[in-house]
């Protein structure tokens, strides 16, 4: 069959997000069935499951007829990460379909608008003073309202002076002098003011770390430009975390201290 439903989850957040999305496997058209974004009472693990089958009863779908399953890996919430890619490979392993992971920095940037070929820097909130940022050389799509990204510098964990750093190189590059420069994050942890101070970029908001939406088209392009199927095993999905968690910054800090105290 040409027509396949994919199941999309985005909760490196601290909400649940999820979408149903129809897709031809030989034209790539998509067309989203349903999308639920939801940051209310109850945690994302205790919501996920019960949330994806209310909608599939919605859409008059089971389980079965998922061909597709794409997860955000992060980075993000530790526990919101692991949630959704402990979810994504149990349901590749038990309904035998392929599983695409992609970066929440990569979500990000799909939503940017682009007019015509620029440099998209995507980014987010890490802990206080630090962010987690990604740059892309993207273009218009050939279907409307659509994004080509390709991937310039990979998703890293810097303090903001770093990033502010690195956003003046780019706009400084002799090189791409003429191309824009585009920074797409939320307006959390300073990350706006930080990145206002460098002139000759632009600045647009996004209200989430990443769309449910995003995250399925993302998944479906990549899905769709494989040839080779195991590329995609739910055991090849693993969270893009980047930085240790405060448990493992504690361990370090502690053998930091006792190196000293010798």
């Amino acid at each position: 069959m040409s027509v396949s439903y994919c199941v999309s989850i985005e909760t490196a957040g601290d909400f649940l997000g999820l979408a149903l999305t129809r897709f031809n496997r030989k034209t790539g058209e998509v067309f989203h069935l349903k999308r639920y974004v939801s940051s209310g009472k109850g945690t994302q693990s205790d919501r996920l499951i019960p949330t994806l089958d209310r909608l599939l009863k919605e859409r008059r779908l089971s389980k079965k007829q998922i061909g597709l399953v794409a997860v955000d890996v992060g980075p993000g919430s530790f526990t919101g990460v692991r949630v959704g890619v402990s979810t994504a490979r149990a349901l590749g392993q038990g309904l035998g379909v392929p599983v695409v992971g992609l970066s929440s920095l990569e979500a990000i940037a799909h939503v940017a608008r682009v007019k015509e070929t620029m440099t998209v820097v995507s980014c987010l909130p890490a802990l206080a003073g630090e962010c987690y940022f990604a740059v892309y050389e993207a273009r218009p799509g050939r279907a409307a309202k659509t994004i080509s990204l390709k991937e310039t510098l990979k998703p890293c964990w810097k303090n903001e002076s770093e990033f502010v750093q690195m956003l003046s190189a780019l706009v400084l590059n002799p090189k791409k002098k003429n191309r824009a420069v585009v920074v797409v994050g939320n307006n959390a942890a300073g990350l706006k003011e930080a990145a206002s101070s460098v002139h000759g970029l632009t600045w647009q908001s996004v209200r989430q770390p990443a769309r449910p939406t995003a995250v399925a088209e993302i998944g479906v392009k990549k899905f769709l430009a494989q040839p080779r199927p195991r590329q995609f095993h739910y055991e090849k999905i693993r969270p893009l975390y980047l930085q240790p968690c405060w448990a493992e910054r504690e361990r370090a800090g502690r053998a930091e201290g006792r190196g000293h105290a010798r």
